[in-house]
């Protein structure tokens, strides 16, 4: 399931030779919590090594007041530790250090994929080492690992399937999730698209609504399947319309942000793919072409932040994580990537025990 997509994603779903494009930097067991302002932060290495610029002209203005978007997807790779829950996080140093930086980075809106969910604990708690996320020890008086990543200070609201996909909103005045009461952990709350026939049940698209200063937007948090499996574009192609088009049923208002790890990438893949052939129908590289058309979308990550677009799969070298949106303006960034801004893990462990995406920092408006 998400075990198997994950484990082929580091060791090759594509043409190029994974241990060319992803040397191991060693092992950090430093805390940086906290040095995002620091010059010689921890970044994963060579993502000014490739190929030549798109040369693509793009408009997106910079947010002047926002608010803060954290995209996220917290797995990883550790065979070792995680295999046993479908490779969602695991490591208890890796989860402080990612809830210390999501606290310093304070987002008002977080939307989180592969979560570990206490259901995935049952039955191996008590064989499992004490720096394992499931090991009583670690969590006597949390079980969500949801809630110990984000803290109190949230409403969350998370898929109706297995719960990995998880969106969580301040929990303060002008903010507030539809049908969750504020501070509440609503499980099985946010609408969740239908499982695809033949498609991994392990993956979904959810979405919620955020009321943000009054104003109803919905919030789509993407996880589709990875190439590992071998019908992926055509699942892809149906679950994005799911979001895209006239009549996609997740869609209840007319300001949508959508953010996740798609699984694929729009820059480099072939457009004879169905996904891509249906991302370029709605996505646009310039904030003009969506501002008299709610079923077309602007980047806000990727392109851009920097030509070519920094990989957010660093292991592979892939930008498969993605911001757009139909009515909002402002920018991501690249943790890990983007100058003088460290990964949500601070490069923690070797390279197998490290997040195997990147996360995007946005400020919208």
């Amino acid at each position: 399931m998400v075990a198997t997509t994950i484990i082929g994603l580091a060791i090759g779903c594509n043409d190029a030779d994974p241990k060319q494009q992803s040397p191991d930097t060693g092992t950090d067991d430093t805390d940086h919590t906290g040095d995002v302002d620091d010059a010689d932060v921890p970044q994963w290495p060579g993502q000014d090594i490739r190929e030549s610029p798109l040369g693509v002209d793009w408009d997106m203005p910079e947010a002047d007041d926002g608010f803060r978007v954290l995209v996220a997807n917290i797995g990883n790779v550790d065979i070792h530790r995680c295999a046993n829950v479908d490779y969602n996080m695991c490591w208890t140093e890796q989860e402080e250090i990612v809830a210390g930086e999501i606290a310093l980075r304070d987002p008002d809106i977080i939307l989180l994929q592969e979560v570990l969910v206490p259901e995935q604990c049952d039955g191996i708690a008590d064989s499992v080492g004490e720096d394992h996320a499931c090991h009583p020890d670690h969590r006597p008086d949390e079980p969500e690992q949801v809630r110990r990543l984000v803290g109190d200070g949230y409403t969350i609201s998370c898929d109706s399937r297995f719960g990995y996909e998880c969106v969580a909103a301040r929990a303060t005045e002008g903010f507030a999730i539809q049908g969750c009461d504020t501070g509440d952990l609503c499980r099985d709350h946010a609408r969740t698209g239908d499982v695809v026939d033949g498609c991994d049940p392990g993956f979904s698209v959810s979405a919620v609504t955020v009321e943000v200063d009054g104003q109803p937007i919905d919030f789509v948090n993407v996880h589709p399947p990875s190439d590992m499996a071998s019908n992926a574009a055509e699942c892809r192609y149906e679950m994005f319309q799911d979001f895209f088009g006239e009549d996609a049923p997740l869609i209840e208002n007319d300001a949508v942000f959508v953010g996740g790890d798609f699984n694929f990438d729009p820059y480099r893949a072939s457009a004879n793919d169905p996904d891509v052939a249906l991302w370029h129908d709605h996505v646009f590289y310039s904030y003009d072409d969506t501002h008299d058309d709610t079923l077309s979308f602007a980047y806000h990550s990727g392109i851009v932040e920097h030509d070519p677009p920094y990989y957010t799969s660093p292991i592979i070298n892939r930008t498969l994580d993605h911001a757009i949106s139909n009515s909002l303006t402002g920018r991501c960034i690249t943790l890990g990537a983007h100058p003088g801004e460290a990964p949500l893990d601070h490069l923690h462990g070797n390279m197998a025990d490290r997040l195997d995406h990147m996360a995007l920092d946005c400020v919208l408006q």
